[in-house]
């Protein structure tokens, strides 16, 4: 739920990097409708910082 994987065991030893570029543009697109789902917003610290600064911009609350 809140982009954090590492405080789970994974004996697959999943991790972001391992994805491709469309595998990560469908995986910020799942985290996008999330928020237009009307979720409260959380930074979602498995995306690349510039992802996480979009969310944020775009469904954040006002002043962060």
């Amino acid at each position: 739920m809140h982009g954090r994987l590492e405080h789970h065991d994974d004996p697959t030893a999943f991790a972001i990097d391992q994805l491709s570029e469309s595998q990560y543009a469908a995986l910020t697109l799942l985290v996008e409708s999330y928020f237009v789902a009307g979720y409260e917003f959380f930074t979602p610290e498995a995306l690349r910082i510039e992802d996480q600064r979009a969310l944020r911009a775009r469904f954040g609350p006002q002043g962060t």
